[in-house]
């Protein structure tokens, strides 16, 4: 199908905003986020979707890939450790940020602990073990 024009209204009656953008597929039926990539996935055994943005994707397999586990695995282990106020999703986001935040400033482990730097990064974005943020 064609793109065409929508608008959405936003604001209190006295004013409001009006922003456009471009839809591939005008209908109602179509009201998935712009931008962001369903996928299923099973966390701690049971299956769910998750909405991210496709380079937060490649990053959550890149990172699999790295760690030599799976994307499954990851988002588990996140759901284990995040709090019950953050959403899955956001937690996700936030552990994607720390890793490459923290190999940007170069692993803070010696190569040959090359193993101990996942627990690491769970650790800083997680403060697993402490109960605080």
């Amino acid at each position: 199908m064609g793109k065409s024009l929508s608008e959405i209204n936003i604001g209190p009656a006295a004013g409001v905003v009006r922003i456009a953008y471009r839809r591939s597929d005008p209908t109602p039926a179509n009201d998935a986020t712009p931008g962001l990539v369903a996928k299923n996935v099973l966390v701690r055994g049971h299956r769910t979707s998750i909405k991210l943005e496709p380079l937060l994707w490649d990053a959550l397999s890149d990172i699999a890939s790295k760690e030599k586990r799976s994307v499954n695995n990851i988002i588990s282990e996140i759901d284990g450790l995040k709090s019950d106020a953050q959403s899955r999703t956001s937690a996700i986001r936030a552990l994607i940020l720390s890793y490459f935040y923290i190999s940007s400033r170069g692993r803070p482990l010696p190569d040959s602990d090359a193993a101990a730097f996942w627990p690491h990064v769970l650790k800083k974005t997680f403060n697993a073990g402490t109960g605080k943020r």
